[in-house]
């Protein structure tokens, strides 16, 4: 769904970690359009801005566990 914007961020990520470290961007396309202090001030100003869906929103952080999700189960034991 946001294969342009995620190997955009990929591709950047040094130069965004440099300009924007710590921030959460609404990414679209290849370019960010703002910048915010948590995940949920991102999501508010996407949904304010009816772009939920159109943009991507993404913690500047470095390494790959920026855009990298694992995910686990556990068995129950009877």
């Amino acid at each position: 769904m946001f294969d342009k914007e995620l190997n955009y961020f990929i591709t950047h990520q040094d130069d965004l970690i440099k300009q924007y470290g710590g921030r959460v961007l609404l990414i679209k396309d290849e370019d960010v359009i703002s910048t915010h202090d948590s995940l949920l001030d991102a999501y508010l100003e996407a949904q304010k801005n009816g772009q939920l869906g159109e943009v991507m929103i993404q913690n500047c952080v470095p390494g790959k566990d920026a855009y990298t999700v694992s995910i686990a189960t556990v068995g129950l034991v009877a």
